[in-house]
């Protein structure tokens, strides 16, 4: 699993866990975060890991009213994903983190 600041950018907060038994002492500060599953063998782009994103603003849940922006945004890693699995390697946060910041 990989957990981020709520209201994190540039990659700051985040932390890789190992073992969901870890989350206790990631989210003991009552720090508002995202936690996802981690991916170890993602989609690639041209060797990169990458963030596609699709902007949607729901103002109405009944009746659904959701409003989709046409304009998408790509990112990608600067540095070719090599991990592949290897959590105990050391993390080189080029090849995950895809901000433009």
């Amino acid at each position: 699993m990989i957990a981020k600041l709520g209201a994190g950018c540039h990659g700051f907060g985040c932390k890789i866990l190992r073992k969901p038994k870890e989350l206790p002492d990631i989210v003991k500060d009552k720090t508002e975060r995202i936690v996802q599953s981690y991916i170890d063998n993602p989609l690639l782009l041209n060797g990169r890991k990458n963030d596609l994103r699709i902007y949607c603003t729901i103002v109405s849940y009944k009746p659904l009213v959701a409003f989709i922006n046409r304009e998408g945004l790509a990112r990608f890693c600067t540095e070719p994903y090599k991990t592949a699995g290897n959590l105990k390697c050391k993390i080189n946060e080029y090849e995950h983190l895809s901000n433009y910041t």
